[in-house]
């Protein structure tokens, strides 16, 4: 990752990187996390480091479900209230609703994208969010466009080939991908061994 100039960070760990339009990008991620303590001070350290948007991924949730638990709800907001533009929720393999928040966005669960850990997921349905952000003239950057790309975590129906593909749009597929995003789903949650 260091060779090929991406920005990463670890358990509790951040990173800012800048685009070639030259918006520095904070990136704070965190794995069930202790306190909302934690939370805020992850994201006062991007924007001590010069993030002009702010991204808190946050490991969380209840595995294999489709509903938000009380503590993401929780962490969420406070990654929020904390001056996060937008929460990248990870953990349970599934996808989970999205919430907008004091104008922000906040994406409970994203599913899994090319998950290796798992040769068969029961559970496929996975998306691109592609957001769209401006800085205005004052310098305040925020999320003028959202759109959600329903997809596919493999190529194959019997496996994994770990190469995502978009459903058609209006497919049973799209349709399901896209309930579970409003949080319309009433499918029962997967179990997980």
């Amino acid at each position: 990752l260091d060779e090929a100039g991406i920005g990463y960070a670890g358990r509790d760990e951040y990173t800012v990187y800048e685009t070639e339009n030259g918006l520095k990008i904070g990136v704070y991620a965190v794995s069930f996390p202790e306190n909302t303590s934690q939370i805020k001070d992850g994201i006062a350290a991007l924007k001590e480091e010069g993030a002009e948007f702010i991204i808190a991924a946050i490991h969380w949730g209840d595995e294999g479900a489709y509903d938000v638990n009380s503590n993401q709800l929780t962490w969420g907001h406070a990654a929020v209230d904390a001056g996060a533009d937008v929460v990248y929720g990870s953990h349970p393999h599934t996808l989970q609703p999205i919430e907008i928040y004091n104008d922000r966005y906040i994406f409970y669960s994203m599913g899994n994208w090319s998950f290796g850990g798992n040769t068969n997921p029961r559970d496929k349905d996975t998306v691109i969010a592609k957001l769209e952000v401006t800085r205005d003239s004052d310098g305040e950057c925020s999320v003028t466009d959202m759109r959600l790309i329903p997809c596919a975590s493999s190529g194959v129906v019997n496996g994994n080939n770990y190469q995502p593909v978009p459903y058609e749009e209006g497919s049973e597929e799209y349709e399901r991908t896209i309930s579970k995003l409003e949080g319309t789903f009433t499918g029962a949650n997967l179990t997980i061994p």
